[in-house]
Order: structure tokens, then C-alpha cells, then sequence
């Protein structure tokens, strides 16, 4: 029996993530082969067996479940970047993807978030051991946790997750733009509206803006004034309504600073969105897109969007990484130690 330690995930990329592993173990009927401990925040409809237990995001009770329970696993798969909180010795593997962690400093965020990270960083070196498993998706992200000095490297593999889907054809809205994240400092966002108010006051048709966020966010901000923007406030949707909304949106926008992946890049392709995003390392490990831009001067952002609105023949963009899911589930199957 393999334990998937998902304590902590309960949204955004991290559930992504979740929701494809089950999705996929249950296609491949593999389900039964897994014991699920879930954050109680964790909700979805898919089928995770007879076997799972919902816990409060607390390590308290996480220890105390391994305590209990440390000899019934022939192997353990955290997939929340924390590793077990008691010392194991049958094969551990850390699913790491929240770049935050590794570079808070770099972030735009106040000192008490900072110094939250740097104690979740320093908590996650401690609990390591030198025998554990560690996943990453990109090569970036490889060279940034072994940076930093507690992993060796042949102990870090590099593993993809994303769904593949052929979508039908879809009917584009021109001039329609699609922003799918969260409002945390470093996705942006304040940066985006205000490149679209820009925008708008120079242009003389209607465009729209979709936003996967919420207006309470924003309420400094006079949108009513700018007749040229429409915006859309979805706040968090659920797949399926995403799915309808990719398939309408012409641009995918993703002016992020930070990510460790940058799922909504691959999803709006399979989707056959042209992808606008920032000039920086982790958009071009993953995709070529279509446009780029500074993302820290909105002004800059504003160009690139107006370049989009008027280009005739602006190219396609292309996903570059490869799924490797199934190499990574074949992995955890086959590993010794």
C-alpha cells in the first residue's frame, strides 16, 4: 500500500495537481493500490477508493497519523512539498512545487509572509533525509532546490503533470482576454489592470478581460469610467466552467513573477489561445508563446496588448514540456530505496 500525503492541498495548483493523480489512477485502475490523506479543505467528485482519511492542516495531527501508522506503507508520496513529520525508512518521495518556498526573498510580499516562508522552507530542509525521493516539474526548478543544498542531485527527478486533452473547435471572441490565477502579490495582478485601463483609453472598441479573481480585490479602481473595457469577475470556478471560458478567450494574459510551473500556459494552448505572457524563464521552460512582455511596467504590458489587438498574423503558440505522469506513478511502483 502506498500512502499519498496530500495534507495542505486543498486549491489552486496544488489540487490541480491532486485531481490529475486521481484521475489517473483510477483510469488506470490503480486506486485500490493508494491510502489518501487529504486536507478536510480538500473537495472534489472523483472516486479516491475505500481507503482515505481527511485531516485538519495540522502537523500535530499528521504526526500523529505517521505514528500510528508508519509500518502499514511500503512507500509514501507527499505531494504537498512537506515531507513526513516523523523520520522514515521505507521510500519517501516529496513532490516539491511552490517556488515561493525556495525564494520568498525575491518575492513581493510583507515581512510577515516572508518570515512564514523562510520557516515552512527551514522546516521542510529539517524534516529531509538524505535517502528521500524529491519530484520538481521543470529543470528550472531543479536548479533552484538543489541550490540550495540539502538535496543531492541525482535524488531530484523531473516530472510534469498536466492534463492532456484534444478539445473540440471553438468559436473565439475577438478581442477577448483571459487572466487564469489568484490575486497574491507576486501573480501581478495589479499590474494587468492597470495595462488594460491603459489600454482601453487608447483604443476605440470594446475588449474583454476574464478574470479568475475578485473584484473586492480591486475596489481602488474606477472600472466603470474606461467604456472601452469590459471585465468579467469569475473568482474561483470550478474546471468545467473554466473549460467554456478558455474555449471563447482569443489571448490567455499571464503577466506572473513567479511560478513553478505555470499550468494555465499548457491549458489555454490545448484550448487554442495565443499566450501573452512575462518575459522570464519559467514561461519559455514550458511553452513558446505567442507574445512577451516586462511584467513588472504596465506600461509595457499595455504595448504588448495593444500589438496583439492589431497584429494580423500573430503566431501560434506552442507547448514545449511533455506529460510524465505516467513515468513518475512507474517510478514510485518500481523504486527500492
Amino acid at each position: 500500500m502506498i500512502l499519498l500525503d496530500a495534507v495542505y492541498i486543498h486549491n489552486y495548483g496544488g489540487k490541480s495537481i491532486l485531481d490529475l493523480l486521481i484521475r489517473f489512477l483510477n483510469d488506470k485502475n490503480l486506486i485500490d493500490s493508494f491510502y489518501f490523506l487529504l486536507d478536510s479543505r480538500y473537495k472534489n467528485s472523483l472516486n479516491i477508493g475505500s481507503r482515505f482519511k481527511y485531516l485538519n492542516a495540522s502537523e500535530k495531527e499528521r504526526r500523529n497519523f505517521y505514528k500510528k501508522n508508519k509500518l502499514y506503507f511500503s512507500r509514501i508520496l507527499c505531494i504537498a512539498n512537506v515531507p513526513p513529520p516523523i523520520k522514515i525508512k521505507s521510500p519517501v518521495l516529496i513532490y516539491f512545487h511552490n517556488d515561493l518556498l525556495i525564494n520568498y526573498n525575491e518575492a513581493n510580499f510583507g515581512l510577515k509572509s516572508k518570515l512564514l516562508f523562510y520557516l515552512k522552507f527551514n522546516y521542510i530542509r529539517f524534516k529531509s533525509q538524505e535517502t528521500y525521493h524529491w519530484f520538481v516539474q521543470t529543470e528550472i526548478m531543479k536548479k533552484k532546490i538543489f541550490d540550495k543544498g540539502f538535496i543531492k542531485e541525482d535524488k531530484i527527478k523531473i516530472f510534469p503533470i498536466y492534463d492532456i486533452k484534444i478539445p473540440s473547435p471553438a468559436q473565439k471572441e475577438k478581442n477577448t482576454f483571459l487572466y487564469v490565477s489568484n490575486s497574491m502579490p507576486h501573480k501581478n495582478l495589479k499590474n494587468l489592470i492597470l495595462a488594460f485601463v491603459d489600454i482601453s483609453q487608447k483604443i476605440n472598441f470594446e475588449i474583454k478581460l476574464n478574470l479568475t479573481s475578485l473584484k473586492k480585490d480591486f475596489i481602488n479602481i474606477d472600472f466603470e469610467r474606461h467604456k472601452n473595457l469590459k471585465i468579467f469577475w469569475h473568482g474561483e470556478i470550478e474546471k468545467n466552467k473554466l473549460e467554456t471560458i478558455y474555449k471563447r478567450c482569443e489571448f490567455l494574459i499571464y503577466p506572473s513573477l513567479k511560478e513553478s510551473f505555470g499550468l494555465p500556459l499548457i491549458e489555454a494552448i490545448q484550448h487554442n489561445c495565443k499566450i501573452l505572457a512575462s518575459d522570464l524563464p519559467y514561461v519559455y521552460e514550458i511553452i513558446e508563446p505567442s507574445l512577451v512582455f516586462n511584467p513588472n511596467c504596465y506600461k509595457d504590458i499595455s504595448k504588448t496588448i495593444n500589438f496583439a489587438l492589431h497584429s494580423r498574423q500573430l503566431k501560434e503558440s506552442k507547448i514545449k514540456i511533455k506529460n510524465k505522469l505516467p513515468e513518475m506513478i512507474n517510478y514510485i511502483n518500481n523504486i527500492k530505496k
